[in-house]
């Protein structure tokens, strides 16, 4: 995803230089791009959350630009925007590689295997230990089994409280050092994945299809980046 987003980003730049605004695009390699955090299992990682709370580690500096320029420069968001707008419509196939992995085969199983996990009763069992640590945290278990935040911490986000606020992270501590505590993603994690197992291998040609694809559009990104940063 870092190089898809690297090639929009050059993209976007094209298209703002001829209005005459520009936008930043980093030489870094996007091999050296952090890993995002995922956390469909609720806050996992203790060390981060003590430090940022619910918030995330600093983006790259290309989307620390364009989040700067969107704060600050009503023109240029304004010329960004249109740009976007122009971006979803190219026919550019790997500059719209997220707009189709929604409709891909690879995202329809994926959402298939998180149902059926859903519906698994181990699903709610192995929550059980998570919700008896926050509530040994003096925190209050949210009560819908697809939801992995505490019930303090979701009316502060709510309220718009900062991510990275005292108390957030205060709470984001407790959540987090709890998941890791039982192993919630761990086991949570184990029991999606065998179920996706089983659904992979009903799909594996079909799948390896997609995967080839994506490879190929990779390459075609790839290339644009060298031509054009």
């Amino acid at each position: 995803m870092s190089t898809f987003d690297k090639a929009k980003n050059i993209w976007l730049r094209k298209c703002l230089n001829k209005a005459g605004y520009d936008l930043e695009v980093t030489q870094t390699d996007t091999s050296y791009s952090q890993v995002p955090e995922e956390r469909t299992y609720g806050l996992w990682l203790p060390d981060r959350a003590k430090v940022f709370g619910f918030d995330f580690p600093p983006e790259s500096l290309d989307k620390q630009f364009i989040n700067e320029k969107l704060d600050n420069d009503r023109a240029w968001t304004k010329e960004f925007n249109h740009c976007q707008n122009q971006l979803q419509e190219t026919k550019i196939s790997f500059l719209r590689i997220d707009q189709e992995y929604t409709s891909s085969l690879a995202s329809k199983l994926a959402s298939e295997s998180y149902e059926q996990a859903l519906s698994d009763e181990r699903w709610s069992e192995i929550r059980i230990d998570w919700k008896d640590c926050l509530e040994d945290g003096g925190l209050t278990p949210p009560v819908d089994k697809t939801s992995f935040v505490s019930i303090e911490a979701q009316e502060l986000l709510d309220s718009g409280s900062d991510l990275d606020s005292d108390e957030l992270v205060r709470i984001a501590n407790i959540e987090s050092s709890c998941n890791v505590k039982v192993e919630l993603t761990d086991r949570l994690g184990n029991l999606e994945g065998s179920i996706q197992d089983k659904i992979i291998s009903k799909n594996v040609d079909a799948l390896y299809l997609e995967k080839n694809e994506i490879e190929r559009e990779l390459k075609l990104a790839d290339i644009y980046i060298t031509k054009n940063l």
